[in-house]
């Protein structure tokens, strides 16, 4: 069983993209959205229409540290 592939894009400069299968929702330049790389987007990406955008993950154990987060007291 195949796992999906899932990466966040965001529309080429002045595009609106349309969702697959919603078309009256857009990607927009505006604001990066988490989407399953269908052949729909794949084709999307590979256009130019849609830019994967790079996602950086969070440092290992880079934790607020207990002093500076507020009590519930």
């Amino acid at each position: 069983m195949r796992t999906k592939t899932e990466l966040t894009v965001r529309a080429a400069p002045g595009i609106r993209f349309p969702l697959e299968g919603r078309p009256r929702l857009y990607i927009t330049d505006a604001e990066p959205r988490a989407v399953v790389m269908t052949p729909y987007y794949q084709r999307a990406v590979a256009d130019g229409d849609l830019v994967v955008v790079e996602t950086k993950p969070e440092p290992a154990g880079r934790r607020p540290s207990p002093s500076n987060t507020p009590s519930a007291e």
